[in-house]
Parts: C-alpha cells; sequence; structure tokens
C-alpha cells in the first residue's frame, strides 16, 4: 500500500479530524472526516439547547392552554408565604408522586373559606406539574359549559373530549354552576365524563362535605355523589390569605414609591 498522508487533528484538542479509509485491493482508501472532541462537545451541547427550547416552548403552550384565568399564573408553591404548612406539603407529595396519583385516580377537593388559599394551592399543583411536561387544564365548569356551547353546540364533543383526556382536570370554584336545569345538567355531564375517564380530578369550593352529602337536589347529588368518590377532603384553613396578599402588595407599592411604612 501506498505511503499515506498525515491525517489532519484538531488544533484544538489535539484529537484526529481526518482517518484513511479502505480496504486492500477492493475500496480505495481516501481520508473520510471523523469528529474531534470538540465537535462532539459541540453537538451534544446543541442537542441539549434544542431539546431545552423545545421543552420550554411545549410547557409555554401547556400553559397558555391549560392555565384558564391569569390569576393562576403566580401560584406557585416558591410564592406560598407557609401559612399553612400541612396543606403545602400534601400539594408537593402529590406533584412529586404523581406516577402514583395517575394510576391510582387520585383525586383531592380542597373545601374551606372563602379566600383560604383552595385556588392558590390547586394552581401551584397545575404550575408544578406543567413544569414537569405533564399537561394540566384548571378551569370552572361555567367556563366549560360556555365552551360546550360555542358554534352552536358544535364544540361539545371536543370539550368533552378534552376533559376526559387531559392527565389532570381541576375544576375551581365548584358550587357556583347557574342553577337551571342546562346548567346543572352540563355540570353533571362534565363531572360524570371525568369520572369514566378514571382519570385524576381536584377540586375547590366553599361547600362544606355535608352540603355535598346532604343536598336534596337530584341533580347536584348525583354531581356530588361522584365528587365525593373522586377527591379525598382536605380542608383548607389558611385565614385571610387574600387580605394578606392585599397588604403585601400595598406594602411593596409604597415601598417601590418611597413612602413610609413600605418596609414589610
Amino acid at each position: 500500500m501506498e505511503q499515506m498522508a498525515a491525517e489532519r487533528t484538531c488544533p484544538v484538542c489535539g484529537e484526529k479530524t481526518e482517518r484513511w479509509f479502505g480496504v486492500e485491493g477492493l475500496i480505495p482508501f481516501r481520508l473520510v472526516h471523523r469528529m474531534c472532541r470538540c465537535e462532539r462537545e459541540r453537538q451534544k451541547a446543541e442537542e441539549a439547547a434544542r431539546v431545552k427550547r423545545e421543552t420550554e416552548q411545549k410547557i409555554s403552550a401547556y400553559r397558555k392552554r391549560g392555565l384558564t384565568d391569569a390569576q393562576y399564573l403566580d401560584c406557585t408553591f416558591a410564592n406560598d408565604d407557609g401559612t399553612s404548612a400541612k396543606t403545602s406539603e400534601l400539594c408537593k407529595k402529590y406533584v412529586e408522586n404523581w406516577d402514583w396519583v395517575r394510576k391510582n385516580n387520585a383525586g383531592i377537593l380542597f373545601w374551606g373559606d372563602v379566600g383560604g388559599g383552595k385556588t392558590f394551592y390547586a394552581a401551584c399543583i397545575a404550575n408544578a406539574l406543567i413544569d414537569k411536561g405533564i399537561p394540566v387544564i384548571m378551569t370552572t365548569i361555567p367556563k366549560l359549559t360556555a365552551s360546550m356551547q360555542r358554534d352552536f353546540g358544535e364544540n361539545r364533543e371536543a370539550v368533552l373530549s378534552t376533559v376526559a383526556d387531559i392527565p389532570l382536570l381541576i375544576l375551581d370554584d365548584v358550587g357556583i354552576e347557574r342553577d337551571t336545569e342546562f346548567g346543572m345538567e352540563s355540570a353533571y355531564e362534565i363531572v360524570n365524563t371525568r369520572y369514566k375517564a378514571k382519570k385524576p380530578l381536584i377540586v375547590t369550593t366553599n361547600l362544606t362535605p355535608t352540603v355535598f352529602t346532604e343536598t336534596e337536589d337530584t341533580v347536584r347529588k348525583r354531581i356530588y355523589d361522584r365528587l365525593t368518590e373522586m377527591c379525598a377532603p382536605m380542608r383548607v384553613t389558611t385565614k385571610g390569605r387574600r387580605l394578606g396578599m392585599a397588604k403585601d402588595k400595598m406594602a411593596r407599592m409604597m415601598e417601590q414609591f418611597g413612602m413610609t411604612g413600605g418596609k414589610r
């Protein structure tokens, strides 16, 4: 075999960037390119950046689609004031054990006084799961009902399909549904669709478990029976969370404006 020219090397890492390839008597020998350590690391970094970019885009799309109210966006564990430690811990464990939650169809019914933090903690779960790349929809029954009526009812099946398919559905403020035959039947259809799908459901409500079990209205009883079966009750007892948030917001504003009393 003829004497071959030297293979080139990378001036940075010192690895060869070319090699001779061929088979004596069959394939003529020629120099072919090979990746050095620099190229391999650059390719790996570019692939990691691509995956990160696509993941961020996917998460952004999940959040835009799934959190139907702007107030949900700021509800994160990082913003938890720690005044309801038991509820906070449960919510974090719910996210950490998502595979078990999904497999066992484990739901939660957050109940308690107005302004106690039920919506906050439900949205914390939603945001944390979305950050992990898990689709979540957090909305209200009236909003779902309105979507079902869109385009003269043509959107009904699409909404119910979403209700059945989404990995986690969160229904906020259950109990505010329109007290009409159509409104209540639509609410039942939504809850029953989720029930038959055998997937996790989280509910927030100002109603007590007693109201759920003792209502005499036939349609409401059907709804509440389903919810009671699907969701374990968790009372959120934090008092005055909204008042505290309002005071904190005023303190921040005064601090920004350089006014007396701005320190929190």
